[in-house]
Formats: structure tokens, C-alpha cells, sequence
């Protein structure tokens, strides 16, 4: 067997090759009903078409070893790292977990260790997408046409481990809330956390969308020197930062975008005769907030 064709993980045990990009426990939120028929309406970025996806398993969001590359130490038999992908399950879980818990009217402040692997799950949100894990694969191969796809893929997985690092240790002691969104459905996009602290703008803001009606939003502390987070339950999010939550869910969707038919049609010329692919060349590639240091085009994507 080729290292190329390992399926086996560090255990020996067969390796977690559908990989979810986006979490099925947040995607499933979404999850609706269409000629008697649970799915997910999907508005594609690419063609711009609309399609409903039968099944709960949001295959759409699913792609093979993206955050299981192959390792090998010491001459022994390569395999599938799964560290980085057991991480995101932890996290995945007690997204559920929590999201129920808040749905149900349940107080979570004093539950800190499903909470702080909810806190996990948020910051990978923001840099897992299997986007942006491509546009950085094709900058490391670009720099060095010698590196095999099995080294690269394990410098991207490296990399952005160090940004999960960075990132949870910046929005350790933020302010976190968890406000209803009652007036306008949330969308949700292949690219669900908003970390405005890398825009242009800098403003010190997250924004989250957990269920068409709920989201997560934090801001910076005012006490700087503050050890953990704070959190607030109930409260009702302003116009604004919905109709906000929505534009970056359709700014920043280079995949797809999931939501009520109707508003994915309205959203939908964002997404035909060049919109997107207009957008989408505006891109830069980040790590660690700073930008690589060329523009990787993403035409090809």
C-alpha cells in the first residue's frame, strides 16, 4: 500500500475520511421539510443554482481527509492523523449540546467545561473551511513546486492548528451573548463564524448564527486583564446585527449558502453573471492575521 492510498489512523483503526467542513450539528438546524421530504435548501456559490439536498447528513458540507493528512515517524508505517478532526468532534458535540441547552431557556454560564469546548467549536468555525484550506494548499504549492500533496496538505492542517491556538487565546476573556433573532431567518454559509478582527474594518466583534432564530455574538472585554469570558442569555438582537449576519453569510459564502427558499432567491443574483466571481477575486489569503504575502487566484476553485 502507498502512503497515497493510507486509510488507517494512528490507532490502526480505519481512518475518518468524510470529513464535515461545516459541523452537521450546526447545519442540522437548518434542516426542513419540502414535499414531505427533510433536507436542506442550498444555494450552490459556484453555478448560483438552488437545490433542495434530501437527508440529514448535509453531504454538501462533507469532503474526504481534509483535516486528516498522512504522517510517518521514524520510518514507520505512514498513516491518518486524526488530532485535529477528534478536536473539532469534542467541539462539535457540545455545540450541540449548548445550542439545545439555550433553545430549551436553560441558564449555561455555570456549565464551563461544555461551554469553553463550545468556545471551541465557534473559533474553528471561522477556519476550517475546506476553502480556505485549499486557497492556502495552493499558496504552499505555488511557493514550492517540489513538495508533494501529502507534505502540503499536512502544512496546511499545521498552520491553521496554530490559528485555532492563537485565535482561542485572543477571545479567551471576551464578552459573549447569546440573542435571539426573531424578525429575520438567519442564513448560514460554508464560512459560518464572522471574525471581524481580521477585516479590514479591525472592529472587535464575532457573530455566529446557531439556528435560523438564535445567534452568538462577542465583543472585546473593557477589562483587558480579565481571565475568561462573560455570558449573557435572552437578550433580542437589533435589526442591524441580523440584517449584518446575513451579509456576511452571503460577503464571505465561496461554497454554498443554506437557508429558507425564499430568501436564497433573493440572495441569488449575488451569485450569477459574474457577482461572485468578481467578489471572490478580491480575496486574500490570512494566517495568523496577517495576509501571506501574495494573491492566491481562486477562479479555479
Amino acid at each position: 500500500m502507498t502512503s497515497g492510498s493510507t486509510t488507517q489512523n494512528q490507532h490502526g483503526n480505519q481512518a475518518k475520511r468524510r470529513n464535515h467542513t461545516v459541523p452537521k450539528a450546526l447545519l442540522k438546524r437548518w434542516l426542513t421539510e419540502a414535499d414531505g421530504k427533510l433536507g436542506h435548501w442550498v444555494l450552490d456559490c459556484k453555478s448560483g443554482d438552488i437545490d433542495f439536498r434530501l437527508g440529514s447528513e448535509a453531504s454538501f458540507a462533507i469532503r474526504d481527509f481534509v483535516y486528516v493528512p498522512i504522517r510517518s515517524h521514524n520510518g514507520a508505517a505512514p498513516y491518518r492523523d486524526e488530532t485535529v478532526e477528534d478536536w473539532f468532534s469534542l467541539g462539535e458535540n457540545d455545540l450541540a449540546l449548548v445550542t439545545d441547552w439555550i433553545l430549551k431557556k436553560e441558564p449555561i454560564e455555570h456549565r464551563t467545561k461544555a461551554v469553553g469546548r463550545l468556545l471551541q467549536a465557534v473559533i474553528a468555525l471561522g477556519f476550517r473551511s475546506a476553502y480556505e484550506y485549499d486557497t492556502m494548499a495552493r499558496a504552499v504549492k505555488s511557493t514550492n513546486q517540489m513538495l508533494s500533496n501529502e507534505e502540503v496538505a499536512r502544512l496546511v492542517v499545521d498552520s491553521f492548528k496554530k490559528t485555532y491556538t492563537g485565535k482561542l487565546r485572543q477571545f479567551a476573556n471576551w464578552d459573549y451573548a447569546i440573542v435571539e433573532a426573531p424578525e429575520e431567518p438567519l442564513l448560514v454559509c460554508d464560512r459560518p463564524m464572522f471574525d471581524m478582527t481580521v477585516s479590514n474594518s479591525q472592529e472587535e466583534l464575532l457573530v455566529v448564527p446557531l439556528t435560523p432564530f438564535l445567534m452568538l455574538t462577542a465583543t472585546a472585554p473593557s477589562d483587558r486583564a480579565r481571565t475568561g469570558p462573560s455570558w449573557t442569555q435572552g437578550a433580542v438582537a437589533s435589526a442591524n446585527i441580523v440584517s449584518l449576519a446575513n451579509h456576511l453569510s452571503v460577503e464571505r459564502a465561496r461554497q454554498f449558502v443554506v437557508g429558507a427558499l425564499d430568501q436564497l432567491k433573493k440572495i441569488q443574483p449575488r451569485f450569477l453573471h459574474g457577482a461572485f466571481e468578481s467578489r471572490k477575486a478580491t480575496d486574500g489569503l490570512v494566517i495568523q492575521g496577517r495576509t501571506f504575502g501574495m494573491r492566491v487566484p481562486t477562479s479555479e476553485f
